[in-house]
């Protein structure tokens, strides 16, 4: 273990932290991390308080490079652990080993077997940083999130996957809770004209309408209306990826002051219809409307499903969103 390695690779402190229940994570995957990290320096969790307790001794360690394992929510609830203890410390370098579903983090640094980046790290430290923008809501900082459709998908999967857990799991379960939940349900709005409206005002700074070209556009004063009508989906955030290589934020992370605000407002038929130009990021459409926004506030005319990085969050009928400008650096695989 570690043989081969030169002092100034030695000294460069790593440690691992290891959501024990994410999905690819096994007993033969902790056995090779094992192999390669000292067991003082890896980390598992599957509770609030060891999430808690790895938060403060890797903080306390003072390490150079932090590699989480896990999917986007396992990424989410242990940086806003390091978060709110890090009075006095500065975060670690972040590195991703995609090991959970939808993986949008790891994504964005091209992060690809999770082993393999890890053992080549080890073998020779990059420091190819990228920072990474967040979004905050209440105290919480996440990547992206939604109101309306695709929360509501998450909402129909997880009430599936509590009843049949070996049937609804993984990209099948996502389509089992589409087609048995979602779809009968917006049919069910559409034959009684069921309609969510919304209000989204601009915050303090300025805003802008998002060009052809992913170029600003036309600006939005502060505090003026950026949107205010029905809609079906409001999705937002600072990563172009929405999990499984699903580009639903195409302009996300052009400016780090910035988070890409979508709102939709065509129908699902539609949306599906034109599912390949949604997944790559090129679908554009009148009644798809793309902002650059770095705060705002959104009031719903009735409670919404809410998701973040996607997990459940409730619903909600009013949200604000602040951008966190450069909060965290993820180490970038080339």
């Amino acid at each position: 273990m570690l043989a081969g390695l030169s002092e100034e690779q030695l000294a460069l402190k790593t440690c691992v932290y290891i959501n024990v229940g994410a999905r690819r994570v096994s007993s033969a995957v902790m056995n090779e991390i094992r192999e390669l990290i000292p067991a003082e320096d890896i980390y598992v969790a599957s509770t609030v308080e060891q999430e808690e307790r790895a938060a403060r001794e890797i903080l306390e360690k003072q390490v150079d490079t932090l590699f989480i394992g896990g999917g986007d929510g396992t990424f989410v609830r242990f940086v806003n652990r390091l978060v709110l203890q890090a009075e006095g410390h500065n975060l670690p370098t972040i590195g991703i080993l995609g090991l959970g579903t939808g993986n949008a983090i790891a994504r964005l640094v091209s992060s690809g077997n999770p082993l393999s980046d890890l053992k080549s790290y080890l073998s020779n430290p990059s420091r190819d940083i990228q920072p990474m923008s967040l979004v905050e809501t209440n105290g919480m900082v996440y990547p992206f999130g939604g109101l309306g459709w695709d929360a509501r998908w998450l909402e129909d999967y997880e009430r599936l996957n509590a009843l049949f857990p070996e049937v609804v799991k993984g990209r099948v379960g996502y389509i089992l809770a589409f087609m048995a939940g979602t779809i009968p349900r917006k049919a069910y709005e559409i034959v009684t004209r069921k309609r969510v409206h919304v209000d989204i005002i601009n915050g303090p700074h300025k805003a802008f309408k998002v060009g052809p070209d992913g170029e600003k556009g036309e600006p939005i004063g502060p505090n003026e209306i950026i949107y205010s009508g029905n809609i079906n989906s409001v999705a937002f955030g600072t990563v172009p990826d929405y999990g499984y290589g699903i580009r639903i934020l195409p302009f996300a992370g052009k400016d780090l002051n910035y988070m890409h605000l979508r709102v939709v407002t065509i129908s699902m038929t539609r949306a599906l219809l034109a599912a390949p130009a949604v997944y790559n990021g090129s679908f554009r459409h009148p009644g798809v409307l793309d902002f650059y926004v770095h705060s705002c506030s959104t009031k719903f005319s009735e409670p919404m499903p809410f998701q973040i990085a996607g997990e459940s969050m409730g619903r909600k009928s009013h949200v604000d969103f602040l951008v966190k400008s450069s909060m965290v650096n993820l180490l970038r695989f080339i």
